[in-house]
C-alpha cells in the first residue's frame, strides 16, 4: 500500500513531497516460507536557491521485519541524500548528488556519489546522463533515487491538465455545455 502527499506553496521557492510504503513479500520454497514486512517512508524537499540553482534533500527511513527458515530478524535503516542542480542555460543543466544509507542494527553504511548532465529536448521532457563513482543497491530506496555505482540515464516527463490538450486529445478535456 502506498500513501503520498505533496506540499507546493504558490509563490514559494520550496516544496515538500512525502511517500509512505507498506510492503509485504512472501515466498514459498522447498525450505519453507520466507516473508518480509517493511515500512518505508521517503521525504523530499527542494529549495530554489536562485533562478538557476536548486538544492534537494531526501530523508528515507525503513523498519523491516523478515522471517527466514522460521527465524525472525528486524532492523531500522535510514537514508540521507543531497542534490545540487545548476542550469547552464535554458536547455542544459548539471547536477551533483550524494547519498548515505545506514543500517543501524548491523552497523553498516553504504555511500553513493555522482554527477550528471541533463538536457530538456522538448517541452516538459528532461533526460540526464550520469555516472556514480561510488554506489550501493537497495530495493526500497533505489526506486526513489539512483544509487548503484556506474553509468545511468534518467528520464522525466511532466504530465498535467494541459498535456492532453497540447497533444490535441479532446477526450481529456471537460465537456463544454
Amino acid at each position: 500500500m502506498r500513501l503520498s502527499w505533496a506540499y507546493r506553496p504558490v509563490g514559494k521557492r520550496w516544496m515538500l513531497l512525502d511517500r509512505l510504503d507498506l510492503i509485504y513479500d512472501e515466498q514459498t520454497a522447498l525450505t519453507g516460507k520466507d516473508d518480509s514486512r517493511r515500512i518505508v517512508n521517503n521525504v523530499n524537499a527542494n529549495w530554489q536557491l536562485d533562478d538557476r540553482t536548486q538544492l534537494g534533500v531526501q530523508y528515507g527511513s525503513r523498519y523491516a521485519r523478515s522471517t527466514f527458515d522460521g527465524v525472525a530478524y528486524d532492523g531500522y535503516s535510514d537514508l540521507v541524500g543531497l542534490d545540487l542542480r545548476r542550469d547552464l542555460n535554458r536547455r542544459y543543466d548539471i547536477g551533483l548528488h550524494s547519498t548515505v544509507l545506514h543500517s543501524w542494527d548491523a552497523h553498516v553504511a553504504g555511500y553513493s556519489a555522482g554527477i550528471d548532465l541533463g538536457v530538456s529536448f522538448a517541452k516538459n521532457v528532461w533526460v540526464s546522463f550520469g555516472y556514480n563513482f561510488a554506489g550501493f543497491a537497495d530495493r526500497d530506496f533505489s526506486a526513489a533515487r539512483y544509487t548503484d555505482q556506474g553509468p545511468f540515464i534518467k528520464l522525466r516527463i511532466k504530465a498535467d491538465q494541459d498535456t492532453f490538450k497540447d497533444l490535441g486529445f479532446d477526450f481529456a478535456s471537460p465537456a463544454r455545455p
